[in-house]
């Protein structure tokens, strides 16, 4: 079984198009976490763009469209990476490498952060650390020692920092991060909990790992709830060798839930229909919540559309529990009873 997202050319030719107009200094206030800016305000933007001029009027709406996922994906990098960002000068940063699927390539924008001498140095061994980027920790590292000694209290600020210290003593090997960069006196549980309040780009962890390994703290990753829309992205991307489901049914809620969130929500139904052995009743019937939370929202997918198909593929058991749910008052209940009515 192989189920890979791959997005078509028109797609990846409006990633492109779209992503130089969130370069543009006029876009920050859109993808800032305070803005109270509208979407009548970002239409403006759009429409006064060089690039939307060379759209037919056809095109435009699609674009437009992908111009708002876009924003929210800066908007979500920026909450991401909170605790750093207000350490620094770089709030207004727009310079980002984009995936062909219109994510943010976290890696590669993070290279871009730690080479610029104007971000402050703080700021940049952390991004370096949470990305893995081995050669620019030991070049950080080596400044670092070669001044005022910064590392302690960089540490007490950003807890990722004393785990590269063996690395670093084993002389930055690739192996090392491969194999022993979990300590050993911390269990697997714990050092994902680590890994994940300190910040760390899981993705970046993960494609560091041979497959076997990669694999093996996938299923690790999800069962603990840690998977998030990027590790899902990465997991569908074609190199797990058809071990996707294998992964996703150590969790199928968390699983699935990720698959709501653009662009993935596509896949939804296809991973769905290979999960419903993994899925419990309460779990089919919090999913269609997070369907009808969806729907209230407005965002621009036919959710509508994806309630329907959930609905009618799901196991006759899963329809009946939900059924029965629907006689109460709860006020969840009664959202999902206004949405059933409307759209099934």
């Amino acid at each position: 079984m192989d189920l890979v997202f791959i997005p078509s050319l028109e797609y990846m030719a409006m990633v492109k198009l779209t992503s130089r107009i969130c370069e543009h200094p006029d876009m920050h206030p859109f993808t800032d976490t305070t803005s109270a800016r509208t979407e009548y305000d970002l239409k403006q933007v759009f429409k006064n763009s060089n690039e939307m001029n060379r759209l037919p009027n056809s095109l435009q709406t699609i674009g437009f469209i992908m111009l708002k996922a876009l924003c929210f994906e800066i908007f979500f990098w920026r909450n991401r990476h909170r605790k750093a960002l207000c350490l620094t000068t770089v709030e207004n940063f727009m310079k980002f490498s984009w995936r062909t699927d219109g994510t943010i390539h976290s890696s590669k924008t993070a290279e871009a952060l730690v080479t610029d001498e104007n971000v402050p140095f703080c700021c940049r061994f952390y991004f370096a650390c949470c990305h893995f980027l081995e050669n620019d920790i030991l070049y950080l590292w080596n400044r670092i020692n070669d001044g005022t000694n910064l590392f302690h209290s960089l540490s007490s600020i950003f807890i990722i920092f004393p785990l590269f210290q063996p690395w670093i003593g084993s002389g930055a090997s690739a192996e090392f991060l491969a194999h022993e960069f979990k300590p050993t006196f911390l269990s697997d549980e714990t050092f994902l909990e680590y890994l994940y309040r300190a910040g760390v780009s899981l993705r970046c962890f993960i494609e560091r790992l041979p497959t076997d390994k990669c694999i093996h703290w996938l299923k690790k990753i999800t069962k603990l709830n840690y998977l998030n829309q990027d590790l899902a992205h990465f997991v569908v991307c074609g190199s797990l060798r058809n071990q996707e489901i294998a992964v996703f049914r150590e969790n199928a809620f968390i699983a699935l839930h990720n698959f709501l969130c653009w662009p993935l929500q596509c896949m939804f139904v296809d991973v769905a229909n290979y999960l419903w052995n993994y899925l419990s009743e309460e779990k089919f019937l919090e999913l269609l919540n997070n369907i009808c939370d969806e729907i209230n929202l407005g965002y621009d997918f036919d959710y509508p559309q994806l309630l329907q198909e959930f609905w009618r593929n799901s196991p006759l058991s899963y329809r009946e529990y939900v059924e029965d749910r629907l006689e109460s008052t709860d006020d969840e209940i009664l959202n999902l009873r206004s949405i059933f009515r409307r759209y099934l």
